[in-house]
């Protein structure tokens, strides 16, 4: 570490050894280590250790949080959803607002985790259960078709009634005919409303999904009667997003 007078840099070490994953973090052991006299005594006064950086900055200036931060964002990949997604539904992308979507609408963690599932395509329906070994065949269990998660939610014929009255319920309260299709129901409605129009009725899109969810893995006899009850436990949940729309008006 010492040679010629004068210590030795990391890239004179590096130059010396050669490049290890470790190499950095040894060198600055053993520079730590050696007491702060020897580096200002005699020939080795004008040590000065080297400035060390990390994507640009000086290390010592670094937060464990920071650097967490930094390695993710370089981490990051795109999802397998989104090219899943755009090929099933041509012209379609998932923008920042679709994965936001339900962090927006709703603080339910259940209704979160549902909307992150969908949009993933991870969630559990014949498809995915028969390769799981829990479900005997891919078709659904109401209408013997390819279970796709699309069907799951929108095309099965178990659960055309009950979107046919959320519609007229939105309707109600857009003030305009609220017309649902597949891809507003699976991934919500991003556009032409305002903010809280929008919140409200992707609120009440998560609500139906959810009761779909337990109807076809429950033992719940009337899809609609349980999406009203639903709606009621949420009562004073919508209230206020009916509040917010009115003072927004005001």
């Amino acid at each position: 570490m010492y040679s010629e007078d004068h210590w030795l840099t990391y890239e004179e070490v590096r130059a010396i050894t050669g490049y290890s994953a470790g190499l950095l973090l040894e060198y600055n052991a053993v520079i730590n280590a050696v007491p702060t006299r020897w580096k200002t005594s005699g020939a080795a006064r004008a040590f000065q250790p080297p400035t060390l950086t990390f994507h640009g900055q000086i290390i010592g200036t670094w937060t464990t949080s920071l650097v967490r931060s930094k390695l993710v964002r370089n981490k990051y990949k795109q999802p397998c959803a989104v090219n899943f997604w755009g090929n099933k539904y041509v012209g379609f992308y998932l923008t920042a607002d679709i994965w936001a979507l339900a962090f927006k609408c709703t603080p339910e963690t259940r209704l979160r985790v549902l909307h992150f599932k969908i949009t993933h395509n991870i969630y559990p329906t014949n498809i995915l259960l028969r390769k799981m070994g829990v479900a005997e065949n891919s078709n659904c269990s109401f209408c013997n078709v390819r279970d796709y998660i699309e069907h799951f939610f929108y095309n099965c014929i178990a659960v055309r009634e009950m979107w046919a009255y959320i519609e007229n319920e939105l309707s109600k309260h857009a003030g305009s005919k609220v017309s649902l299709g597949e891809v507003d129901v699976m991934f919500g409605i991003t556009t032409g409303y305002n903010a809280h129009i929008r919140k409200y009725l992707n609120a009440y899109i998560l609500v139906g999904k959810m009761c779909i969810s337990k109807y076809k893995y429950g033992q719940y006899h009337d899809l609609k009667l349980l999406f009203q009850h639903e709606m009621s436990l949420r009562k004073q949940r919508f209230q206020q997003l009916e509040n917010d729309q009115q003072i927004e008006n005001d």
